[in-house]
């Protein structure tokens, strides 16, 4: 009996044993469990950041954009940074921007189910029932129960987190289809945007930064340039912007299968760059680069009475009519622009009596004038001819007041680039409507009603009447007669630096 005693106690304090060692294995488990979010940058580990997100990560830039193609691991990069910003816990490699008090962050997506779906799932975890579970940011760092959007089923609203400090840091879900009066009255920390915003909202969004000095991290794939906002992030002389570039090639997770199938999707040349290297193609986008316009914005000044002078006519169909005046310093070479006017729903008659008025002895005209008629049969040209001119038709064609311009648009953009970089095209500073214009002035990538892009890059046919008349005026260049180059008196008009107002936010 003794025996049988014996062994009874030692099998029970076996299964103690076991039993407390599966409880031990258990914490463990639940510990590591808690801490993953910590290994994003241990190298080696299955899942751990690529160069191109560990660069980010370790960014102190106050806007970080990551530009990627489709499932590379754009997202969950930011979502790692805003488990570290919440909860105050950093792994011990980190080097990038720390909080070191609780923070509020806003994330923002398209829609309030995308960010559902999407951002919030990978944070807490995919039960709404159980905040936390399988997310980056474990159940016991939830302080309380999150608040919930009541008309969208498990989404939240707010989420209190526990901060390493002992104070509570808040995480709000909002989405651009609220618009941009939903994105106001609030100051915070960080602003997460995932996928591109609409112009409005980003403008909005940078603002609620603006008190707390806060940081501004996104991602998205950029498909082209043409948009305002990816514009605005890939300008190089905004030094606010850190840009990181992650594409299918270097998200090996992908595998060459998803390499390939980019490949033989035929995507246009632009969405197959960004899609396999995350980078907006060059060949989109805004037209004229790398200018100094403090340079090419100029004091206005009276002009000598023997400088020859060359105006410019876009006619408006479908959109206004553009004027344009410009002077040429026969000493130096350099053309001033110094006169415009833009005027909508007139007929040609008004406009004709406002270029009588102007100082010119010759106009350049888009060739597009031959195309438009009355109901009489004559052409647009005729009739400006007509008010113009009245006897035009016995003036020889290269004598006339109109004369048609050199439409070769390719060259006629590269002459400007090239007129603009070396200081020989310049721009009266007080012409604010010429500047806007160079500001939108892009190429854009054509969609069907889909969303589809279709065909090859063009010129984006929105207000560029003045882009249009300077075109054509840099292109009859060589009717202005240029005698010996001396240096220009006009340069000590200049003063150094200059309020550029016109130009801010180009």
């Amino acid at each position: 009996m003794k025996a049988r005693g014996g062994a009874e106690s030692a099998a029970a304090s076996r299964a103690q044993v076991v039993q407390l060692g599966l409880k031990a294995l258990t914490e463990l488990a639940r510990r590591k469990s808690e801490r993953s979010y910590l290994q994003f940058l241990d190298d080696g580990r299955p899942g751990s950041a690529y160069p191109t997100q560990r660069a980010l990560l370790e960014s102190h830039s106050p806007i970080c954009v990551l530009f990627g193609g489709n499932q590379t691991g754009k997202s969950r990069t930011l979502l790692h940074l805003d488990a570290w910003d919440l909860t105050g816990n950093y792994p011990e490699t980190y080097t990038g921007y720390r909080f070191h008090r609780p923070v509020d962050i806003w994330i923002v997506g398209e829609t309030n189910e995308l960010v559902r779906d999407s951002l919030q799932k990978v944070l807490f975890g995919p039960d709404p029932l159980k905040p936390g579970m399988g997310g980056l940011i474990p159940p016991s760092l939830i302080d309380g129960k999150p608040t919930t959007r009541h008309n969208i089923s498990g989404a939240f609203d707010t989420v209190r987190v526990k901060h390493i400090s002992g104070g509570t840091s808040m995480v709000s879900f909002k989405s651009y289809a609220m618009g941009r009066e939903n994105l106001q009255a609030w100051t915070g920390d960080v602003v997460h945007v995932d996928e591109e915003p609409p112009k409005d909202c980003w403008t909005e969004l940078q603002m609620r930064l603006v008190a707390r000095h806060g940081r501004m991290r996104m991602s998205f794939t950029p498909i082209e340039l043409g948009t305002d906002v990816v514009e605005l992030l890939m300008d190089e002389e905004n030094t606010d912007v850190a840009r990181f570039f992650l594409g299918a090639l270097e998200a090996v997770h992908l595998g060459q299968s998803h390499v390939d199938k980019i490949k033989a999707l035929r995507l246009s040349p632009a969405e197959t760059e960004a899609r396999l290297y995350g980078r907006p193609s060059s060949k989109i986008g805004k037209i004229f680069r790398g200018i100094d316009w403090d340079e090419v914005a100029f004091p206005r000044f009276p002009i000598p009475k023997d400088w020859p002078c060359l105006g410019a006519l876009d006619p408006g169909y479908d959109h206004p009519t553009g004027l344009v005046l410009a002077y040429k310093d026969p000493a130096s070479g350099v053309i001033f622009v110094t006169r415009t006017l833009k005027r909508s729903g007139l007929a040609y008659h008004h406009h004709a009596k406002e270029m009588r008025e102007w100082p010119t002895s010759r106009w350049v005209f888009d060739p597009a004038l031959n195309q438009g008629e009355k109901s009489d049969g004559r052409s647009l040209t005729e009739l400006y001819n007509q008010e113009l001119e009245p006897d035009w038709r016995s003036i020889p064609a290269n004598e006339r007041l109109l004369q048609m311009a050199n439409n070769d648009v390719e060259a006629g953009l590269q002459k400007m680039q090239e007129l603009l970089e070396t200081g020989m095209l310049l721009i009266f500073d007080d012409l604010t409507e010429v500047f806007d214009e160079f500001r939108k002035y892009r190429r854009t990538m054509p969609k069907n009603r889909n969303g589809e892009v279709v065909g090859r890059a063009r010129i984006r046919k929105v207000e560029d009447e003045f882009m249009d008349c300077i075109r054509y005026i840099v292109m009859a260049s060589d009717r202005f007669e240029i005698f010996e180059k001396s240096r220009p008196w006009w340069l000590e008009l200049k003063q150094r630096p200059q309020d550029m107002t016109c130009m801010r936010g180009y």
